[in-house]
């Protein structure tokens, strides 16, 4: 019976710090979790969620991963834990990212779980991007189409990986899908709400194609999506000095000088997001 409580107030602190987690509180979300881990040891999943700040709070992989170990050594097919090993693992990790999806992928499918496939197939894309070979993570992402044909996700990520060929014609196809259904379907998920690059990646596309104020306004879209999304701010900025608008880009410049230190927007350009 204590153990039921214990365990109970546990999984409390551990959805207090979720909810933090998701609104970008960090230090309260790992304060939250670490209290979690206090009461009970064993709650996996608060492990994941304190690596999981502290990526955010202070960019340091290798210390987070430590806690995702942790969080393994209870439970090895801790999906979450496993997706943010692979998704935080150091730059000279790639293929063994990919080895960690696949080992998702083959849980969920044993346990007849599918709708988070396409999500999967979004992470492994991208690392093959990062690996330099965009003709992998295209038949990734056509193979998630196959599990939602309508996911705004694997849509923008098909230009992104299209963008990455300089293939613009291409990428803004497939961007403009994404877009028509992230301004049409009601029941989008949180991850299709929350992803500015379906805009910010067609303005990319357009950004090489010559068209400036049309790249501008969908950089506009993508931070009204997520203000603070260095991508959409970072490409802003270079739209804005094309567009002769000298003072603005500066300003951009300044902010992405400010809001993040070198170290990170150099290992930022490395994994293939700014290109």
């Amino acid at each position: 019976m204590f153990h039921y409580f214990k365990k109970k107030k546990s999984d409390k602190l551990f959805n207090k710090g979720l909810k933090a987690l998701v609104s970008n509180d960090f230090g309260k979300a790992f304060s939250c979790f670490e209290k979690a881990v206090k009461i009970d040891i064993y709650n996996g999943n608060a492990w994941v969620g304190m690596g999981s700040a502290l990526v955010s709070i202070c960019h340091d992989n290798s210390l987070a991963n430590k806690y995702f170990d942790a969080a393994l050594k209870i439970n090895p097919e801790n999906n979450w834990a496993l997706l943010n090993k692979a998704s935080y693992n150091n730059i000279g990790e790639a293929k063994e990212s990919i080895k960690l999806y696949i080992k998702i992928l083959e849980i969920e499918k044993r346990d007849g779980i599918l709708e988070s496939n396409p999500s999967i197939f979004c992470f492994i894309a991208d690392t093959y991007l990062f690996l330099n070979e965009p003709e992998k993570a295209i038949n990734c992402l056509i193979k998630a189409l196959t599990y939602n044909s309508t996911y705004v996700k694997v849509l923008a990520d098909l230009g992104k990986a299209y963008n990455f060929l300089s293939d613009y014609e291409k990428a803004i196809y497939y961007f403009d899908k994404a877009i028509d259904i992230f301004e049409s379907k009601d029941d989008l998920s949180f991850i299709e709400k929350k992803y500015p690059i379906t805009f910010s990646g067609k303005a990319v596309a357009l950004f090489y194609l010559g068209n400036f104020e049309e790249a501008l306004n969908l950089l506009n879209k993508a931070l009204e999506v997520e203000s603070n999304d260095l991508y959409s701010i970072y490409w802003k900025s270079k739209v804005l000095k094309c567009l002769d608008r000298e003072k603005e880009s500066e300003k951009f410049i300044q902010i992405i000088e400010n809001e993040w230190d070198v170290d990170y927007i150099k290992s930022f350009e490395e994994v293939g997001l700014i290109y």
